[in-house]
């Protein structure tokens, strides 16, 4: 739950695995083992999903283009973000937002 915690709380940094098990006061090898096992996924996949929501919620804010939503994430529209974001909602952003009703 720290991790997850500390995860929610420094998503704009970039994803830090050492940082994330010294928040949960475990060793790197041991923290990731043990994540997996409770939640289901890595680390680092719960850092993108929570990183992806957060985008979600930029991209309901009508006054941002796209990239703007994006970079106010802290990733580049047209980066591997793009692709996961596509991957995991099976629609690109532009669709997403079509299909939420979002303006832009």
């Amino acid at each position: 739950m720290r991790a997850q915690e500390y995860i929610r709380q420094n998503w704009l940094d970039k994803f830090d695995a050492d940082k994330t098990a010294q928040a949960s006061n475990l060793s790197k090898r041991h923290f990731q083992c043990i994540f997996k096992e409770v939640t289901g996924i890595t680390p680092n996949e719960f850092y993108q999903d929570v990183k992806l929501e957060k985008i979600k919620e930029k991209l309901f804010d009508d006054s941002l283009k796209i990239e703007q939503a994006f970079k106010a994430c802290g990733v580049d529209s047209r980066g591997a973000y793009h692709k996961l974001f596509k991957e995991k909602t099976g629609m690109s952003p532009s669709e997403y937002r079509k299909q939420n009703n979002i303006k832009k």
